[in-house]
């Protein structure tokens, strides 16, 4: 599989996951993980081996009408990220073990913090108006 292609679904992965969190409550935010599906974009010999369409938009559409995030389809590919989960949870149980005060460096515990200072500051500001 092409290097350019997989860093594309990998792009697509990461700005679904931020826009979720950036949406207001109002607005649905799901990311659809397609396995091998039917289409005009690949050789017939190929797409003979690939999911039909119709089955595929029955899988998807129940869970995009339950409102899920992450809408799956192929059963097997939990294999592929469960090797990979297991493989990074390796890496952090080797490299980096969590500790007390440990979020100190993540970037959303960061982020909500400066948010709410900055709230706080808003707040602050306007009762001391005169």
């Amino acid at each position: 599989m092409g290097s350019a292609y997989v860093a594309t679904k990998h792009a697509v992965l990461a700005l679904t996951e931020s826009l979720r969190e950036e949406m207001p409550d109002f607005i649905d935010v799901g990311l659809i993980c397609p396995g091998f599906v039917m289409s005009e974009l690949g050789p017939p010999e190929a797409m003979a081996l690939a999911m039909d369409t119709e089955r595929f938009v029955e899988i998807a559409m129940k869970q995009i009408k339950a409102g899920a995030f992450y809408i799956v389809s192929h059963a097997y590919n939990i294999e592929r990220i469960q090797a990979r989960h297991d493989e990074i949870s390796g890496a952090y149980s080797t490299y980096a073990t969590r500790y007390e005060g440990d979020q100190e460096f993540d970037v959303r515990s960061l982020m909500n913090r400066s948010q709410q200072d900055s709230m706080t500051t808003k707040q602050e500001t306007i009762w001391h108006m005169p």
